[in-house]
């Protein structure tokens, strides 16, 4: 049996990169479930501002170029699948 930890760290981001859960939602065709799912698997990466505690619902964010590059390696499985 394995326990999953998740760990906080500081990272430097392109804040122009960043997008809100439903944008990426929005962008991709998919639904805010999934991207948070995507999320929480490490498909997409999740980044939240370093608020304190005093936040009940802090705002998560991902990647634009994160979800584009999804979009690119769905077509690419579409376009093999109908050849």
């Amino acid at each position: 049996m394995i326990q999953i930890v998740r760990t906080e760290r500081h990272v430097d981001v392109d804040e122009n990169d960043l997008i809100s859960v439903a944008e990426a939602a929005r962008l991709s065709g998919r639904s805010i479930s999934t991207i948070v799912g995507m999320m929480e698997s490490g498909t997409l990466p999740w980044y939240q501002l370093p608020f304190g505690s005093e936040r009940k619902r802090v705002p998560k964010f991902t990647s634009r170029q994160a979800v584009l590059a999804l979009m690119r390696q769905r077509a690419q499985k579409g376009k093999r699948i109908r050849s």
